[in-house]
């Protein structure tokens, strides 16, 4: 007689657990097959609710901020009114208590629980039971995945069991999408880059051209100082941006610096000077320290002049007229500070 009662209650059980492995199954399949993670997400809810016998069943995402989780689907409710909510990722709510504790919370009866409320969704008056599991992601806990009844419910554990596996394969499809993504950037990125360095490659051509006739301009304004120093002042131009396209063709390999003795103030004055079209209907004014003793240092001269300039730019992009730039500089032994 004990043996007959007790498969009579064993076989509910059975069957129950039946169909929540044959639900796994199926939405590790649809898991496998689906590109898009909205319809797995809907699919997800729905088999839930239907093997859990749930008269709700939601997935809800943790905001950016942390400061809330936003319903990416549901099952049971109005699902207009519901995608626009935001629950509150506070521990007073079933949600924000799962992902403070990062475990499964289980509660029986809301009508008797002290500690936190159901989530305010629709019909957050009606529910009194309700499964809920964290989901996870390589970045931590990505969101909640909860299941609700509006009458009371002792949850078994062959329940909780088909939520967590439902949940790890939510999980594993989140993370795949990431990572699909991730890669489909990194051949738009690798493909940009080619493009840049086919685009490198071609100017330096023109800038060929350029160095010739400035050349040739140098020979005609030899006579002519202030002509003469524009025509300086583009081959430096020219220089400098004969070289940032040989950095870009080679933007993929470590950066080599080119260091040179150099007079750091006349870095900056340098930086400034090329600064002069940009500040011309300025009023701005570079002081600069006095120095007895020139303050040198092995630098690559080109990219501290870069360094220079995009200080200054955006000291004069931020700062309204009239602007005053202080340069403060002083030596340091690097050996006296461990450095190489």
């Amino acid at each position: 007689a004990y043996h007959t009662e007790l498969l009579a209650r064993q076989q509910p059980v059975n069957r129950a657990r039946l169909r929540q492995q044959s639900a796994v199954t199926k939405i590790s399949r649809r898991a496998l097959k689906s590109g898009t993670l909205g319809p797995l997400f809907h699919d997800a809810v729905a088999l839930t609710a239907d093997v859990v016998r749930a008269n709700q069943c939601l997935l809800l995402k943790v905001t950016d901020d942390r400061q809330g989780l936003a319903p990416r689907a549901g099952y049971g409710l109005d699902w207009e009114q519901t995608e626009s909510l935001l629950v509150p990722a506070s521990s007073g709510f079933l949600s924000g208590r799962t992902i403070a504790t990062e475990e499964p919370v289980i509660v029986e009866d809301f009508r008797t629980e002290t500690q936190f409320v159901p989530d305010p969704l629709p019909d957050q008056q009606r529910i009194i039971s309700s499964l809920a599991v964290p989901v996870f992601a390589r970045s931590g806990v990505w969101g909640v995945f909860a299941a609700h009844t509006f009458e009371p419910r002792d949850f078994q554990q062959t329940d909780l069991d088909c939520l967590q596996a439902i949940a790890n394969v939510l999980s594993a499809a989140i993370d795949r999408n990431h990572s699909q993504r991730r890669l489909i950037q990194n051949e738009r990125l690798a493909g940009i880059g080619q493009m840049i360095t086919g685009i490198a490659h071609e100017s330096r051509n023109a800038l060929q051209r350029i160095q010739a006739c400035t050349e040739m301009l140098e020979i005609e304004v030899a006579d002519q100082t202030e002509a003469r120093d524009l025509v300086s002042r583009i081959e430096r131009a020219q220089d400098d941006l004969n070289r940032l396209f040989n950095e870009v063709r080679s933007y993929a390999a470590a950066i080599r610096l080119e260091r040179t003795s150099c007079d750091v103030a006349s870095l900056w004055r340098e930086a400034w000077e090329q600064l002069k079209s940009e500040r011309r209907s300025r009023q701005a004014a570079l002081r600069q320290p006095w120095r007895a003793d020139p303050l040198v240092a092995q630098l690559d001269r080109y990219q501290m002049v870069q360094v220079f300039r995009n200080l200054f730019e955006n000291s004069l992009s931020i700062c309204p007229d009239p602007v005053d730039i202080d340069v403060v500089c002083h030596a340091i032994n690097a050996s006296q500070h461990g450095q190489h």
